[in-house]
């Protein structure tokens, strides 16, 4: 292993709690070269060719979440935090 558990578990919290628990899976072969890192706006994507591709932006910070702590009923409706409507 390249990083050790405690180091991976440092990286996963260091910019998410996980109140209800959290489960980190290394189940991975793929590790990238140590010198490797993301950067905002960097494009990750997965391919599995019988199922497709996941694409993903790299954001930088919390408040690119913000609207996960919004509630269900307020994304689904497009209601902002102050009332009005997103759309």
């Amino acid at each position: 292993m390249c990083r050790t558990p405690a180091d991976l578990v440092g990286w996963l919290f260091r910019e998410q709690a996980f109140p209800a628990g959290v489960i980190l899976s290394t189940g991975t072969g793929l590790v990238p070269e140590m010198d490797f890192s993301l950067r905002p706006d960097d494009i990750v994507q997965i391919a599995i060719e019988e199922i497709g591709t996941l694409t993903n932006r790299v954001v930088l910070g919390k408040e690119s979440f913000s609207w996960l702590s919004r509630p269900v009923a307020d994304l689904v409706t497009g209601k902002t935090a102050q009332g009005r409507a997103d759309r």
